[in-house]
């Protein structure tokens, strides 16, 4: 789950697309987003819409380059890039 009314998807590129409306989840580290040590991300876009980044969001993404908001985010605590 990634927020209640977000959607996402990962092309073979390793562009990561979050779209909708509203916030991201929080996570806890213990259990991870649903992109926690991923190795496939290298590029994350958050489409308008999306309104903050959830904790811990993409942590342990070892090859992810760049973010880009197409608005302003809220970043809660950890975003652990």
């Amino acid at each position: 789950k990634q927020g209640d009314n977000l959607t996402w998807t990962l092309d073979s590129e390793g562009t990561l697309i979050v779209k909708g409306e509203g916030a991201m989840e929080d996570w806890i580290i213990a259990y991870g987003s649903p992109w926690f040590k991923n190795t496939n991300i290298k590029n994350v876009i958050l489409e308008e819409g999306v309104t903050s980044i959830g904790d811990v969001a993409f942590m342990y993404c070892p090859k992810m380059e760049t973010i880009k908001l197409s608005t302003v985010i809220r970043c809660k605590n950890y975003i652990y890039i």
